[in-house]
């Protein structure tokens, strides 16, 4: 399920591919992150992550997978505070 639709602008693209296969492709790409099943984020556009909830910076909330909360906010935090480094080092 890999076709490409774009509108008549040419402005929007869409893909229709798997979960799967998008995921296998951002895997390598340190700005994103699965939250619960189905649920790809990218970090860069969260505001805030919770134990139950993962708030984007567009007011959209997702569910965050129970059992791995503790990792997935590790995972963010650490996520954050290298985007910070690499920003710092960059002013």
């Amino acid at each position: 399920m890999n076709d490409m639709e774009q509108d008549g602008a040419g402005d929007d693209r869409r893909f229709r591919m798997t979960f799967k296969s998008v995921a296998g492709q951002l895997q390598d790409d340190p700005r994103f992150l699965i939250i619960n099943r189905w649920i790809l984020v990218n970090m860069q556009h969260i505001r805030n992550m919770t134990i139950p909830s993962c708030f984007m910076d567009d007011g959209t909330v997702f569910p965050v997978n129970r059992r791995k909360a503790a990792l997935l906010q590790k995972t963010y935090k650490k996520w954050l505070l290298s985007s910070w480094v690499k920003r710092a080092g960059k002013a």
